[in-house]
């Protein structure tokens, strides 16, 4: 049996997550790679409705509850994962 996308993703996903602070880079010819975790949640309203379904984190829910801090602008696609890059010590800004 073959090892498809899903399984790969689960297994090894920094190598799924895009480099940079955004949930997003851009790709050789033009357009952009999306991170496979990151989305936009058309129930919630603008400005509160980005989630990272790596960290299980909206924006809409305030201050998470394992004790990290949030920026709560997944929604603008900025990186919270702090993985291969981004926003890793919040509390600088």
């Amino acid at each position: 049996m073959e090892k498809g996308f899903l399984y790969n993703l689960l297994k090894e996903p920094a190598k799924h997550i895009p480099y940079g602070d955004k949930c997003y880079e851009p790709i050789k010819g033009g357009g952009l790679k999306y991170c496979p975790f990151w989305e936009l949640v058309d129930e919630i309203p603008y400005d509160d409705n980005g989630f990272c379904h790596f960290l299980k984190r909206g924006d809409w829910e305030g201050a998470p509850v394992d004790g990290t801090e949030s920026l709560g602008l997944l929604f603008d696609g900025i990186k919270e994962c702090g993985i291969n890059g981004g926003i890793m010590n919040i509390g600088e800004f």
